[in-house]
């Protein structure tokens, strides 16, 4: 046998190093820094911007407050870093996105569209129009839909911006027409309270000592009546255990009224709960009597007792379950609340005049209920 050590594997080798491998990285994996343990490479990445940022046609953003937008911006996407890549290039990717969506924002979305024109020269000339202004289609449509908004977003001096300050269409403003008409709107805005503090201050022109003092001492008069009709409508124990006692007895009497009435109600509910059924069941019943007296006239008893015995069994069966007939037969006096004229025919006879006739259909009650008016033809004089 030959001495030594045995020899290893192709395998055994590829699979010490791919472990060589993965112990590697596990032992330089570098661990995600802080916001606040990375705040000075952001501060030196802002701050390297402070000598480009040159829009100062946004007089009320300061490279200050474009600075903490920034820094706010970046700690909400923190999460998003990788820390096995350098910090600064991310870092400052973020912040080129976020300086063009703040122009875009504040400024670009707004801006009259000569300022990206090609026809567009300096000092408010035009190549197609002469000069930047109605004439040209875009710049009329960017005036009727956005200046108004570019004129609030640009809040700028008239010296170094005269383009983008809005224009007055009166040359001229009378501030002694316009006071009474102010003043007017003003009291249909402010409350009552605040109105007399707006009379007193900017109408009767007092000062705002004056105008304390008053509001004081009326707070004070109101305060001293409020106290005395308190005092005068101060009623004692036993009345108010009396209206307390009232109370009780009118609320319980209101329930009882209401368990009654619910009672009242489920019982209907119950007594006509199969009224479409019941209805549907008298063509049936009529069916049942007409064929009565066709085999009434016939001459086989037997099939007619059959059919007599079948049709009694079926009247129990509706009467059990709340259906009653209405008695109603010629000569009897017409009531409209119960029975259903289909016609008028001259009376056979002086006594029949306004009276029924004639039962066409019979008629049937579910509880208390009508469910089907008797029809029936009265006799006319």
């Amino acid at each position: 046998m030959p001495r030594g050590r045995p020899k290893k594997s192709a395998s055994t080798k590829k699979s010490q190093n791919l472990e060589k491998k993965k112990n590697s990285k596990k032992i330089t994996k570098k661990v995600k820094p802080s916001f606040e343990e990375s705040i000075d490479v952001i501060n030196t990445e802002i701050l390297k911007r402070k000598a480009k940022w040159n829009l100062t046609v946004l007089a009320w953003m300061d490279f200050s407050d474009v600075s903490q937008i920034l820094r706010i911006h970046i700690y909400k996407k923190w999460d998003m870093y990788d820390p096995e890549k350098p910090l600064a290039p991310w870092v400052n990717r973020i912040i080129s996105n976020q300086i063009k969506n703040l122009i875009r924002n504040n400024y670009g979305n707004y801006a009259r569209p000569c300022l990206k024109c090609a026809a567009a020269e300096s000092s408010d000339l035009c190549t197609i129009y002469k000069k930047q202004g109605p004439s040209c289609p875009l710049y009329a449509n960017w005036q009727k839909t956005k200046k108004r908004a570019h004129d609030a977003k640009l809040p700028v001096s008239l010296e170094d911006h005269p383009q983008e300050v809005f224009i007055s269409e009166f040359s001229s403003f009378d501030v002694e027409k316009a006071a009474p008409i102010l003043h007017e709107k003003m009291k249909e805005v402010l409350k009552p309270s605040e109105w007399k503090v707006y009379e007193a201050l900017y109408i009767d022109n007092k000062s705002e000592e004056e105008v304390v003092e008053e509001t004081v001492q009326e707070n004070q008069d109101i305060e001293a009546k409020k106290e005395a009709e308190e005092e005068k409508n101060e009623k004692s124990t036993e009345d108010l255990l009396q209206e307390e006692r009232d109370k009780f007895l009118r609320l319980f009497a209101e329930f009882e009224n209401y368990k009654k009435r619910t009672s009242k109600e489920r019982i209907d509910l119950f007594k006509t709960a199969s009224s479409e059924l019941m209805s549907a069941l008298l063509p049936v019943q009529d069916d049942f009597q007409r064929a009565l007296e066709q085999l009434k006239l016939s001459a086989d008893q037997e099939i007619l007792q059959g059919v007599e015995l079948i049709h009694n069994k079926f009247k129990e069966v509706l009467k059990a379950k709340g259906l009653v007939h209405i008695e109603v037969s010629a000569g009897d006096d017409f009531n409209a609340d119960i029975h259903e004229a289909i016609t008028q025919i001259p009376a056979p006879s002086p006594e029949l005049a306004g009276k029924i006739v004639d039962v066409v259909e019979q008629g049937y009650k579910l509880g208390e209920r009508i469910l089907r008016h008797p029809k029936v033809v009265v006799g006319k004089s």
